[in-house]
């Protein structure tokens, strides 16, 4: 009995090792999700991150002023605005499957499979600055603070990252 105990136990752990390391990771946007940008103009950009079921909406957050952050830094630029910001969380629904089974005249089903997953979405305006500007609207970001303090949040290889 402590044998099926310990196999249970194991099993769930693994389970719950596998759905921590399938959440979205920081990437350029693919089949499981990512970053998307567009530049708007010359100091302009619309930055977008799309998570899966297993992404958090902070994370997907953290992860849209993380790549505002690198592109700024990719461009030159020490700080940032971010002018617009939509975050949200879509749902989608999967129908359950049926297993069915008779025994003489009992017809016997069981659902097994579907449900929902949450996957959120974020979108920003950011606008970028070569200096700490006296006046702009929204929130102002310094751009290295960011980048250095939310590859350290998700323990992210800097160098990887960039």
């Amino acid at each position: 009995m402590k044998k099926v105990e310990l196999f249970k136990r194991t099993a769930t752990l693994g389970i719950l090792f596998f759905a921590a390391a399938c959440s979205t990771g920081y990437k350029s946007e693919g089949i499981a999700g990512g970053y998307s940008e567009t530049q708007l103009s010359e100091n302009v950009y619309r930055i977008s991150f799309r998570g899966n079921g297993y992404t958090s909406l902070e994370k997907a957050s953290d992860f849209t002023l993380l790549r505002a952050a690198e592109i700024g830094l990719e461009k030159g630029f020490t700080h940032f605005a971010v002018v617009e910001n939509n975050e949200r969380i879509s749902t989608s629904y999967d129908a359950p499957d049926y297993n069915c089974s008779a025994i003489g005249n009992n017809v016997n089903c069981r659902p097994h499979g579907g449900g929902s997953a949450k996957k959120p979405r974020t979108a920003s305006t950011v606008e970028y600055f070569k200096r700490k500007p006296a006046h702009a609207s929204g929130a102002v970001y310094e751009t290295k603070f960011v980048f250095r303090s939310i590859s350290k949040k998700y323990e992210l290889n800097q160098d990887e990252v960039r």
